[in-house]
């Protein structure tokens, strides 16, 4: 009788730790998807931003142009 309950217990105790196991791994899951997204969202604007220089860089007015490519050359390092 005893050895019958501390096997149940054993196997409760082990279903817990993986019952506890599963959820933390869905909770890091759910952080990496959220960081994912928004790291993401980073990437498009900076894509814009990157779309709009290479627009004026080929604007004919060198007004624009220069103080471009001095921010065009802090952004490539």
């Amino acid at each position: 009788m005893i050895a019958s309950l501390k096997a149940s217990s054993q196997e409760k105790y082990q279903s817990l730790a993986r019952y506890h196991k599963l959820t933390e791994a869905e909770r890091q899951i759910r952080e990496l998807t959220a960081l994912n997204h928004s790291l993401l969202a980073h990437d498009e604007k900076i894509a814009e931003l990157n779309r709009v220089i290479k627009d004026l860089l080929n604007s004919t007015s060198w007004r624009y142009t220069a103080p471009l490519r001095r921010i065009g050359g802090l952004f490539a390092k």
